[in-house]
């Protein structure tokens, strides 16, 4: 609630409950169901933290290692421990994973190239256009 002396939360492990089936899992070194297991992941080495009005969002793919030697590949993790939309919405302000910066940081690289590659070419046309026209000043002789 806004009057909430809570300022946010952070998820920094996460518990795993699986039964590995080699049908789902390709790489699975049984042929058979096995029984039920509960993994740990170990700490984050940045935890996901998020404001308590709001919710965490990560685009990027994330691979969480968790104990016995599993991996897990997350895209698109959204998470909310305070949720207030009966929808199923997320809403607040939006906690993002440097993923998403890195990614706006590399389209800011790409425009910023461009934009040099662009202005290069712009200087080699005009030196071209001005060197074109000095050499036809150039090829005209004069009368005496």
């Amino acid at each position: 609630s806004p009057g909430s002396s809570i300022l946010g939360y952070t998820l920094d492990n996460v518990t795993l409950t699986y039964e590995e089936n080699p049908l789902i899992f390709y790489n699975s070194y049984t042929t058979t169901t096995g029984p039920v297991r509960t993994v740990s992941s170990k700490s984050f080495e940045t935890p996901l933290k998020a404001t308590a009005n709001g919710h965490y969002h990560c685009d990027s793919t994330m691979e969480i290692t968790f104990t016995d030697g599993v991996k897990l590949e997350v895209k698109d993790l959204r998470f909310q421990a305070f949720r207030r939309s009966e929808s199923g919405d997320f809403s607040g302000d939006v906690s993002t994973c440097d993923a998403l910066s890195q990614k706006q940081r590399h389209y800011t690289v790409y425009v910023i190239v461009a934009l040099g590659v662009v202005a290069i070419i712009a200087i080699i046309v005009v030196v071209g256009v001005m060197a074109m026209k000095k050499r036809k000043r150039n090829s005209y002789q004069h009368m005496e």
